[in-house]
């Protein structure tokens, strides 16, 4: 199964022969999304099967946290991810200041470690308790998801976006990046609002207006919820092994 977008690849350039005739061996090969399929296209030949990844919406979903809840405390905003460059971090950070002239009381919880993190808590020291940086999480994400009002996704690349299924499940509505694989995943929808990398007046722009919509964030919240449904494991699960049962007849 291939996972990974890119734009480029120096060694799949140079060990293009060895790897071509690796995947020739195999009997049927499945890539996560259209993306994923485009970048390995570039260098090998052959069928691919496109199969989503997939999201357990029994666990992700939603706690009970109103749109409305938003006006009546502190707005609540999450980033989830590894902490280097290409997941965005230090875009959010620098339109917090725009979100917080307009909602003093904002929160913004980040979530995940990584090599990065002494200068992100660096980055974040002027906006002082604004920003909370929780740590990594597993099995609190499901939590984390569903008490936030707006999950912000600044990544630079995607092949898919499992966090944005996640927190699709949990009912919460999503600013993500206008990018490759999460322009794939969202296709149009109504459950996110895309915006372009790397801008922070764009991103601040867009959280500010989600935050005073609180029906409009109700509708989001409905529309990723229809959708991760479509992702249940389950079901994933068995298109998965509908290939593996083909190959195994053959």
């Amino acid at each position: 199964m291939a996972c990974s977008w890119f734009p480029a690849s120096a060694a799949y350039r140079m060990f293009r022969r060895p790897l071509q005739a690796f995947l020739d061996r195999h009997a049927a090969r499945i890539a996560v999304s259209a993306p994923v399929v485009q970048a390995l296209s570039r260098y090998f030949c052959g069928h691919w099967e496109v199969i989503p990844n997939g999201v357990d919406t029994r666990f992700f979903r939603p706690n009970g946290r109103l749109p409305e809840d938003a006006l009546h405390s502190s707005a609540r905003l999450l980033f989830l991810g590894r902490l280097e460059p290409r997941n965005g971090l230090a875009t959010v950070l620098a339109a917090m200041p725009a979100i917080l002239d307009r909602y003093p009381r904002a929160e913004l919880a980040v979530v995940g470690d990584g090599p990065w993190l002494p200068y992100y808590i660096w980055l974040a020291r002027r906006l002082g308790r604004a920003v909370r940086f929780v740590g990594a999480a597993l099995r609190e994400r499901a939590e984390l998801y569903g008490n936030a009002d707006l999950y912000l996704c600044p990544v630079t690349r995607s092949s898919f976006g499992v966090t944005l299924l996640e927190a699709m499940a949990c009912g919460t509505p999503i600013v993500a990046s206008d990018i490759t694989g999460v322009r794939e995943l969202v296709n149009g929808g109504s459950e996110a609002v895309l915006v372009p990398e790397g801008d922070p007046a764009a991103w601040a722009e867009a959280v500010v207006r989600l935050l005073a919509d609180s029906p409009r964030r109700g509708m989001m919240s409905a529309a990723g919820r229809a959708k991760a449904m479509k992702f249940d494991w389950r079901l994933v699960a068995d298109r998965i092994v509908a290939v593996h049962e083909r190959v195994m007849a053959r």
